[in-house]
């Protein structure tokens, strides 16, 4: 999956993307498998989207999350950690159909917000 995040709010942008797979199993055990294929830049706060994420899901869905990171697009003046973790976080729910909610980008605020409870 490819998942784009860009805003544009006055003079300032907000810009990651993130290319990925995942594959979920029901049938194993809860755990989570992280392989991140790409420049260690963002490996950080790419990880920290991933965990975030992952402590909401597996409270819903019992089984073995496999997420593969192939490549981080990005921008010198446009991305930062916080946009590349925020990025993740709204392309795992994405492409597992996943609620959370309060998570969102606030445009009055140029703020991202997260929930505390998923």
């Amino acid at each position: 999956m490819n998942f784009k995040f860009r805003e544009q709010i006055e003079q300032r942008g907000y810009y990651s993307e993130i290319i990925f797979t995942t594959q979920f199993d029901e049938t194993q055990p809860i755990e989570l498998v992280i392989n991140f294929k790409c420049i260690s830049k963002w490996e950080i706060a790419c990880k920290a989207g991933i965990l975030f994420f992952f402590d909401s899901f597996a409270k819903k869905n019992q089984g073995r999350l496999e997420i593969n990171i192939e490549d981080i697009k990005w921008q010198h003046v446009d991305t930062s950690n916080l946009i590349v973790t925020y990025a993740t976080i709204s392309a795992l729910c994405a492409d597992l159909n996943f609620d959370l909610p309060n998570l969102c980008f606030e445009r009055e605020k140029k703020a991202i917000l997260l929930p505390l409870k998923g």
